[in-house]
């Protein structure tokens, strides 16, 4: 006769599969989640315990990847102002002067609207890019270099 608990160990292989095809461990977890509820079936409970066993365990391991992967990476930036979604940013920009907070400067062949970071004291001189919103670029004050 069939046993119940071979159902769920080929959902836990199937999910596998599927993790190694795409990549992310959210997928993984609740292949755990069938392989815990495959364990229970081998004490041939009721389904219904079974079903819950496996949609706890998926669900705690899913909770506590995600945060361990918030931990370990921190918060997201927001995408303007992420160097590995923009590739502008971090780049130097000549300014030469402002007009009512605003500037226009020559970057990449084609002139765009520029802003400072801080509006209360812009600088002139070479900028970096902080962010981009737009076709506005958000200029900063370089980092210092130590030696």
């Amino acid at each position: 006769m069939f046993a119940m608990h071979y159902l769920w160990w080929i959902g836990a292989v199937v999910l596998t599969v599927i993790e190694l095809l795409t990549g992310t461990f959210y997928v993984l977890m609740a292949a755990l989640g069938f392989a815990a509820g495959g364990i229970v079936a081998l004490f041939e409970p009721s389904f219904q315990l079974q079903a819950m066993v496996t949609v706890i365990v998926g669900l705690l391991a899913t909770g506590l990847w995600h945060r361990h992967r918030i931990r370990k990476e921190g918060p997201r930036r927001a995408s303007q102002r992420n160097p590995d979604v923009i590739l502008d940013i971090g780049m130097e920009i000549e300014v030469d002067h402002w007009t009512d907070g605003r500037a226009r400067v020559n970057y990449r062949g084609s002139q765009w609207d520029a802003v400072p970071e801080h509006p209360d004291a812009p600088a002139l001189g070479k900028l970096v890019i902080k962010e981009v919103t737009g076709s506005t670029l958000i200029l900063g004050e370089p980092a210092v270099k130590r030696a």
